[in-house]
């Protein structure tokens, strides 16, 4: 019982936390949108500058919070990371930083999401518990971390189901069958938490689904097929931009990273203005407006924005993917059925589970992820055999993202 009530207790407060990081980033977007109302130039000077400061702050003193976090959760996991090393990727000083500084890149405009953030601030709040339970405990540092990922997951999207298989699809071995129910209670626990801090609602909307008909099945192969490969190809513009010795891209971020922060910001900056702000931030007014129907169509969101998260990740800020994935799966399938002249409700769903599922290649969480933000429950299978097809069809252009990063860290860090 004592373990119970100490697990219930850290996941509720890792809850709250993160409640409070969700609100903080919006307030951190509403700022931002109101200065450049003001001021339309400003990005020009505040996103690169902001840009190279949170680089500068990150690789000074928290470099384990740089990207996403869900690479450094998959690191923490490995059995080859030992406690010293999994201490870089997971503990309360990442947690703080990370905290800070993604509430940093959302006031400097850049594109990003809360919800690899979350993730890793969520593992590393949970990991600090760790010394309450003795060594020989079911309840070890790494079902900490992985239920920790879960709830971070989970409380961001509001959806329960996705981050449980989440934590259960990327660290499946961590999680000991007698501590199954234990772990499924906490996330659990801390989804309620949300509920009653910020009210029951889907992350988007709901959303009623068409019937499938004939006349759909070549928009939802279209859809799938430019969202696998797209998704890929993102995956490898990741990949290729990592900090390493073999590209030209590694090589200069490995070299000059402040100086490129400041030349991407300034890039994001432009494009931001170009398209009328539609590309700042994760998206969400945009996909949403989408969704409901009173977002204008842009034939340019699905590049600009590709690029524009491409380049905030290029940069090294701690920032996540999420959302912006999200958003341009969504695109791509509400810009299939303006040109096919077909009703896109259906495809955003479509888009959102095929383009998440090439670049993280993690098909279960992918669909059912998609299918809980739109509250669209009816279309699970159809989202998970979108996810399934995407993941089989991105491992033909990309190499795994999510583990390519890891391995790299784990090399690196032990260097």
């Amino acid at each position: 019982m004592k373990n119970f009530l100490l697990l219930a207790i850290a996941s509720i407060f890792t809850s709250s936390i993160i409640v409070s990081f969700l609100e903080l980033c919006q307030i951190a977007v509403d700022t931002f949108i109101d200065m450049t109302e003001h001021t339309w130039w400003l990005p020009l000077i505040w996103t690169p500058t902001l840009t190279m400061l949170i680089v500068f702050i990150t690789n000074r003193f928290a470099p384990g919070t740089a990207g996403s976090g869900n690479q450094q959760i998959k690191a923490a996991l490995d059995d080859q990371c030992d406690d010293q090393t999994r201490s870089k990727f997971v503990s309360l000083k990442v947690a703080v930083f990370k905290y800070f500084s993604t509430v940093m890149g959302f006031f400097a405009g850049l594109s990003i999401g809360r919800e690899g953030p979350t993730v890793q601030i969520a593992s590393s709040v949970m990991y600090s518990i760790r010394k309450f339970f003795p060594q020989d405990s079911k309840f070890t540092s790494k079902f900490l971390i992985s239920v920790g990922g879960a709830i971070g997951l989970a409380v961001a999207f509001k959806a329960i189901i996705a981050g449980t298989v989440f934590a259960l699809e990327e660290s499946a071995n961590t999680v000991k069958r007698n501590s199954r129910v234990m772990y499924f209670t906490m996330i659990t626990f801390a989804v309620v938490t949300c509920f009653m801090l910020e009210g029951f609602h889907p992350f988007y909307t709901n959303i009623d689904m068409p019937t499938i008909s004939l006349d759909m099945i070549m928009p939802l192969i279209v859809t799938v097929l430019i969202g696998a490969v797209l998704g890929g190809l993102f995956a490898r513009c990741l990949l290729a931009s990592m900090p390493n010795r073999k590209t030209l891209l590694g090589i200069f971020k490995s070299n000059h990273p402040i100086i490129l922060a400041g030349i991407l910001g300034l890039v994001i900056a432009v494009i931001g203005i170009l398209c009328g702000g539609i590309t700042y931030s994760d998206g969400y007014n945009y996909t949403k407006g989408t969704i409901i129907g009173s977002q204008d169509f842009s034939l340019w969101f699905v590049p600009l924005k590709f690029i524009a998260t491409w380049f905030t990740a290029w940069t090294g800020v701690p920032a996540g993917m999420f959302s912006p994935l999200l958003s341009i799966g969504a695109g791509i399938g509400n810009t299939v059925g303006e040109i096919l002249s077909v009703n896109p409700t259906l495809l955003l769903m479509c888009g959102m589970t095929s383009f998440l599922s090439a670049v993280i290649r993690a098909p279960l969480t992918s669909g059912f992820l998609a299918v809980e933000v739109l509250g669209a429950y009816t279309m699970i299978p159809l989202a998970l055999l979108v996810s399934l097809l995407s993941d089989k069809i991105s491992d033909q252009v990309s190499p795994p993202l999510w583990l390519t990063q890891k391995n790299s860290l784990l090399y690196n860090t032990k260097k």
